[in-house]
């Protein structure tokens, strides 16, 4: 600060030395030139009259020392005249004749001990040593005199003139901000005052109100070069960390107005999904109202996904700072704890990197399941191809068998191959539901996953899978870090970015499997769908129960597991617990996370339709449709066999 000051004072500006005149004698001129002055001597002598007026003319010219020559001219004819005294001394120090004039300002203050001698000299004083800035015996001296003016004389305002004039030549900034204080309350509307004031204002780091100020001193009659060049050294003076200040609350402001605008309108989407749900009339065409929504769903999705990628910058900026200025902050209270500043250091470079690398994860196009041979079941091939042709839409190339109860769909390729059609349909088909499945229930659920395709909702989502496997990467690379904190800004804004995510995309799933319930329903009727989604919801609960139950059995045995989807529990199983539990994931609430609609509300939408089912099919089930099913059972349990062992470190056999 005290350099800043100086800086001010070093300036032609306030120097005086520059062609315009400076604000210092803009007051002086109010003080000066007045025609009390010239009245009281013209009565007593004409000529010292004229010569008084004279030096003040040459005064306010900046001309001290023709000044000096007229004021002591006058005090030949007018020896004892106070006012010429003490503006004599300041013209003499002015032009350089430094001791005589604070001689002359002695001899003013005593003989009228006043505010305008005693500020006089301290003037001289102080600018009898105008690169002094320590406390020397005329400082000092200068300082004590302007504060006793400053204090016996609260209505004048030369006393806070001086204390401004004063305190810029010395780095005072206590007294510069007394000297202002007085202006204010005296002279308000002074350009001096005004001017002062900025520079108080500015010294305080209130570059805004310094600004503003300054403005108004323009207003009241400063000079266009002087504003000009204080506006220039006002901007040049602002930290960096101020300037940086308006637009990063700008950026937070809208960085956070933007998030809850994505939470705000996930909201709208699932009430609209709901509303939807309910009114869309019981035709296939009355599904083209879902299809406008399932729009604004992409494109709130894609916007979600945008402020993901512009947030992880700002979050990595976010947790620099504050790392830094965790340190700085240990740093300037003295006592350095290496242990915690380490801690600080490592969780800024782990979340960094975290968040680096988890822009370029890219998920493995692993097989989801093992490729089964459609060559050597041809009547799976034929069921597939009858439900695409159904519903319309060209049939899945492949699909892969899990151990699991998984019916779902997917499409692999590239960009190229997403542009012109060309990817690869999947069928991904858990064995563990296949038991009980009947045809017509397991043709009308696989119309269901069509209608996945023919509503293109696995056509696209790149950007939200990308955005997910970067979540998913930074978490887990923040959580093996060590950073996964509460106090970590980067951990927070993923828990809460991936409560929205989830929330929108979740939404937008929810969405696309009310459409294809629609499909399936208008497929192959009403109580098919929903007979098959009663089927594939009971197996994802009582299969996990029976792998459970069949893996702890063969542990038992020796380690033996042969097919654990022929189960021969020794100990009943507990058919009432099972059934309770199958009637809860039918009766479930949904929860805005839910990837699904709550299944008795698919119940109750899919009824509503009405819509007749296809021709009766036979008694056989879906296993019907496999030419070896003994041979997948066995290569499913392989797989359950290697889970077991990564998992849990419990080798099995065949």
């Amino acid at each position: 600060m005290r350099a800043f000051l100086s800086a001010l004072v070093a300036a032609p500006l306030l120097l005086g030395t520059a062609s315009a005149q400076p604000p210092v004698a803009l007051v002086d001129k109010a003080r000066v030139a007045t025609d009390g002055y010239e009245r009281e001597i013209r009565a007593r002598d004409p000529a010292a009259a004229d010569a008084f007026h004279s030096a003040v003319q040459a005064e306010l010219k900046r001309d001290p020392a023709t000044a000096a020559a007229q004021y002591k001219k006058c005090l030949d004819s007018f020896p004892d005249y106070v006012p010429a005294m003490r503006h004599l001394g300041m013209s003499l120090v002015e032009s350089g004749h430094a001791s005589e004039g604070v001689a002359w300002c002695r001899r003013a203050l005593a003989a009228v001990d006043s505010a305008d001698t005693r500020c006089s000299l301290a003037r001289a004083l102080a600018h009898a040593h105008p690169k002094e800035t320590g406390e020397s015996s005329d400082v000092k001296e200068a300082k004590q005199l302007v504060n006793s003016a400053l204090e016996e004389w609260p209505e004048d305002p030369w006393p806070g003139v001086t204390a401004c004039e004063i305190a810029l030549a010395t780095g005072d900034l206590p007294l510069l901000d007394a000297g202002a204080k007085r202006l204010m309350a005296t002279a308000p509307g002074d350009v001096a005052t005004l001017m002062f004031e900025s520079i108080s204002q500015a010294s305080h780091g209130r570059f805004d109100d310094a600004q503003t100020t300054l403005a108004a001193a323009r207003a009241a009659g400063l000079p266009k070069e002087q504003y000009e060049e204080m506006s220039k050294r006002y901007a040049a003076a602002v930290p960096w960390t101020t300037r940086i200040q308006r637009p990063a609350l700008i950026v937070l402001a809208a960085w956070v107005a933007g998030a809850l605008a994505l939470v705000f309108i996930g909201m709208l989407l699932s009430r609209a999904t709901l509303r939807s749900a309910e009114a869309m009339p019981p035709t296939i065409e009355g599904s083209a109202q879902g299809a406008r929504l399932r729009a604004v769903y992409r494109g709130v999705l894609a916007a979600c996904c945008a402020y993901y990628y512009v947030s992880l910058p700002l979050v990595l900026v976010l947790v620099v700072v504050v790392g830094g200025a965790s340190v700085y902050g240990l740093l300037e209270v003295g006592y350095i704890p290496i242990k915690l500043v380490m801690i600080i250091v490592i969780s800024v470079g782990v979340t960094v990197f975290a968040a680096i690398k988890s822009v370029f994860i890219r998920r493995r196009d692993e097989d989801p399941g093992r490729k089964l041979d459609l060559t050597a079941h041809p009547a799976i091939r034929r069921t597939l191809d009858e439900v695409a042709a159904r519903i319309g839409t060209r049939p899945v190339d492949a699909v892969y068998l899990t151990p699991g109860t998984d019916v779902a769909v997917m499409e692999r390729g590239g960009l190229s191959k997403r542009l012109t059609g060309h990817t690869e349909r999947c069928l991904i088909l858990g064995v563990g539901v296949l038991d009980g499945f009947r045809l017509g229930a397991f043709k009308a659920v696989l119309a269901h996953e069509y209608g996945h395709f023919s509503n293109k909702d696995t056509a696209g989502g790149s950007l939200a899978l990308a955005v997910r496997n970067s979540v998913h990467g930074m978490a887990y690379a923040l959580a093996r870090g060590g950073a996964a904190r509460w106090y970590n800004p980067a951990w927070l804004f993923l828990h809460g970015f991936h409560r929205i995510f989830m929330r929108i995309s979740q939404g937008a799933s929810r969405l696309q499997e009310i459409l294809a319930d629609r499909w399936a329903a208008f497929g192959y009727g009403s109580a098919a769908f929903e007979e098959g989604l009663r089927h594939v919801i009971s197996k994802s609960v009582r299969f996990p129960d029976q792998v459970d139950a069949t893996v702890n059995e063969a542990i038992h045995r020796g380690g033996i597991l042969t097919n654990v989807y022929v189960p021969q529990p020794r100990q009943p199983r507990d058919e009432s617990t099972l059934e309770r539990k199958v009637r809860e994931a039918l009766d479930r609430e949904p929860t805005v996370y839910d990837s699904h609609p709550s299944p008795k509300d698919r119940f109750r939408w899919v009824s509503a339709l009405g819509a007749p089912g296809a021709e009766p099919e036979s008694g056989a089930d879906a296993w019907s449709l496999f030419s070896d099913r003994d041979q997948i059972e066995l290569s499913m349990t392989e797989e359950i066999r290697k889970i077991v062992n990564a998992r849990h470190g419990i080798p099995l056999k065949g």
